[in-house]
């Protein structure tokens, strides 16, 4: 139509404009209907955090509030926090790594930012911070919000086969995709996650049954307990029963990642690895796990074994009051590496006139499989640290604690965490 103006193009050998004729005729603007209002911005789209200088700790961001659908048609308003890396919207498309973390029992998504935030604005990671429900014991919502938020897991026999105990496990792996979605500058291939206590337990699931999103993990005052072990962690089947299938399976349709049934073998195995690096830590004096035998269920005096929280993976035997020995146990034989710890550290106390606390490290590392001629044929597994602090309660960081707004310098588990990602899971590779 010739009504229709063209675009006009600064032509500077007659210092004028003149008609663009490399793009076609455009159309005027329809005038007879209001303009059509701008698409929303999905609220995965994060913004900057600010404080950018070098010096500055990272912000945490206001709650984000989300619909998610659960597989079996219930929706769920959830919520998040999180706190950018330096220079957040102008970071180069998959040059960061998403860091997940997963709060404890009676806290909220901003509770574990106190320790996180020493994570240097410069690291290319973003943080972010899932928040849980109200639930009761049995992982169901309570609406009016009396219960204690945590997260829904297996935490007691039977659990195992329930859809209510994984919807958590959906929820990250929901979260994760929609972050990794909406933000360009995140790389799917570096994607990590770190809980304690109740998030330590649902760190536990991740690993068992939805690890391939994540290249490493981090449990922090939560110890694996038997539930776990025989509840198809992993191996999409449950022991007992006419139906062995999951709660996960029975909720997703889809059966879990096989986590270490099949071991790896990095060299004539498959690509994809099925056990991932486990950063592991915990006090001795912690009497939320079953360790000392001295306060709670886990004293033998008070209460049965069944309804001890940890579910003993040792009853009667010389580890049930070890569930953390028997947890890294666990471990290396699902990572099939040695049991015994190719290295042993002890972290001092820097003040020991305040208490005499210390923090003992143990590496697991790579199992290299020879053949007759002494050429490497496989490397089985993948790493595993163990950090035992002793003396230590309930809690992160707790060397030389001396009130609820210090965290120790002696030993600051976010970096250590953040190290452990770094040399053992690729957190630093180039992307």
């Amino acid at each position: 139509d010739e009504g229709h103006a063209k675009k006009s193009v600064y032509d500077p050998t007659c210092d004028c404009y003149v008609p663009d004729t490399s793009t076609p005729d455009i159309a005027p603007p329809d005038t007879s209907s209001p303009d059509p209002r701008p698409e929303p911005v999905s609220p995965f789209v994060l913004t900057g955090t600010g404080k950018d200088s070098s010096t500055a700790k990272r912000d945490l961001s206001e709650p984000v509030f989300v619909t998610h659908r659960q597989p079996d048609g219930r929706n769920e308003q959830r919520e998040f926090r999180f706190s950018t890396p330096k220079n957040w919207k102008k970071q180069a498309n998959r040059s960061m790594n998403l860091w997940l973390i997963l709060h404890g029992r009676a806290q909220d998504s901003s509770t574990l930012h106190e320790y996180f935030n020493e994570i240097p604005h410069e690291a290319p990671s973003l943080l972010v911070y899932p928040q849980s429900f109200h639930i009761n014991e049995d992982n169901v919502i309570d609406p009016t919000g009396e219960m204690v938020t945590q997260w829904r897991v297996m935490r007691k026999p039977g659990s195992e086969s329930t859809k209510d105990a994984f919807r958590d496990v959906v929820f990250i792996d929901w979260l994760t995709s929609q972050l990794l979605t909406h933000n360009p500058q995140l790389d799917p291939a570096h994607v990590y996650v770190s809980g304690f206590s109740s998030g330590g337990s649902l760190a536990w699931m991740l690993l068992c049954y939805r690890s391939k999103p994540f290249q490493a993990f981090a449990v922090y005052s939560m110890q694996l307990h038997s539930v776990r072990t025989t509840g198809g962690c992993g191996d999409a089947q449950l022991p007992d029963g006419n139906d062995t299938r999951t709660g996960y399976e029975k909720l997703t349709g889809q059966k879990p990642d096989r986590y270490g049934s099949l071991g790896f073998d990095r060299v004539d195995g498959p690509s994809h690895p099925v056990t991932r690096p486990v950063f592991y830590a915990h006090g001795t004096a912690d009497d939320n796990l079953n360790f000392t035998g001295d306060l709670g269920c886990s004293d033998r005096g008070t209460c049965e074994l069944q309804k001890d929280p940890q579910y003993s993976m040792d009853p009667e035997g010389p580890l049930e009051d070890r569930d953390d020995i028997s947890t890294i146990n666990w471990l290396t034989k699902r990572h099939r590496v040695s049991s015994e710890p190719s290295a042993r550290l002890v972290i001092l106390d820097g003040n020991p006139q305040t208490n005499h606390d210390e923090v003992t490290t143990r590496r697991y590392d790579y199992k290299y499989v020879l053949d007759s001629a002494a050429k490497v044929v496989a490397i089985h597994g993948e790493p595993i640290r163990w950090y035992e602090m002793n003396g230590a309660g309930h809690s992160l960081s707790a060397l030389d604690r001396t009130g609820g707004d210090t965290v120790s310098k002696d030993y600051d588990v976010s970096v250590h965490t953040q190290q452990f990602f770094e040399n053992e899971a690729g957190m630093l590779q180039k992307h």
